[in-house]
């Protein structure tokens, strides 16, 4: 008669090491990290928690500076009252990426108080916010969101269910002025009156006027007909549907015309993919 085999299984690794903020070389780099308190954080809520702070990060980043997309890595990941480090990728975008956590943070920390809207948060960046305020307030699990090696210094920010009762009535108020990006083609140009050109959604087809100086104007005439984005703050005048860019900056998106719908049908029947990276393959088209 044979013996059931018993499996033998390794010894546990070691609990993760504190979160770090600096770099192989020993220099501090910006870190924002993301803290679930709680007996029980379900797998679904920190990852939920995780992808609104990257959604979070992304759209405040691009308010700030439309010329460089920070790419974040994971630096740390600690399990019991559950826990992710974010970081730059590559160094050198660290100073974008410290203002960028600051804001982020420091954003939070006025949707905890106010409802009044933090000045790089655009309607997608309140909403990414409320998710983080929406799992702060259930079950009364704990969301703590620090800042490390900023310019602003450290910065610890324990959010409450407030975030999400007040970015919901920021949202339901039409703010006439914002501070965010819009993509579209660049197709016209205008010295009249001021200089400025205009931009077409490329999903709405919507014209969106974009005011600048003389010397981006020029810079500008380079990308007739390409797509692009473009930072600043965005007013919108009497029915808060039409839109104005006081422009700040704007880059080039890809080199490509969007796939068309013969270009991608069927491609993934066999081999679904992650919409994120779906997402990144057409913007980088």
């Amino acid at each position: 008669m044979l013996r059931p085999t018993i499996p033998v299984y390794a010894p546990l690794p070691p609990p993760p090491s504190p979160m770090t903020t600096t770099s192989a070389s020993g220099e501090t780099v910006p870190t924002v990290t993301l803290r679930l308190d709680g007996d029980d954080v379900s797998a679904e809520a920190f990852l939920d928690a995780a992808r609104s702070l990257l959604d979070l990060l992304s759209e405040v980043g691009r308010s700030l500076s439309a010329e460089k997309a920070i790419s974040w890595r994971v630096s740390d990941l600690s399990t019991g009252s559950a826990a992710i480090a974010l970081q730059p990728k590559p160094a050198s975008d660290r100073d974008h990426a410290g203002d960028t956590i600051s804001s982020t943070v420091g954003g939070l920390a006025e949707m905890d108080s106010a409802d009044t809207r933090p000045r790089h948060f655009s309607d997608k960046a309140v909403r990414s916010a409320r998710k983080l305020g929406q799992l702060a307030g259930a079950d009364g699990a704990g969301v703590v969101l620090q800042a490390s090696g900023c310019p602003v210094g450290e910065r610890v920010q324990v959010l409450s269910g407030r975030v999400e009762a007040n970015g919901r009535q920021m949202l339901r108020r039409p703010s006439p002025r914002e501070y965010g990006s819009v993509e579209g083609t660049l197709e016209a140009l205008t010295i009249h009156g001021q200089d400025a050109f205009a931009v077409y959604d490329a999903i709405t087809g919507k014209r969106i006027e974009c005011v600048c100086d003389r010397e981006m104007l020029e810079q500008a005439i380079e990308h007739l007909g390409k797509r692009v984005l473009v930072r600043g703050e965005i007013r919108r005048p009497g029915d808060g549907k039409s839109k104005t860019v006081i422009v700040e900056g704007f880059r080039r998106l890809g080199v490509g015309p969007l796939p068309q719908a013969e270009d991608v049908r069927g491609m993934f029947a066999d081999n679904p993919v992650d919409i994120e990276e779906w997402s990144r393959y057409v913007r980088q088209k």
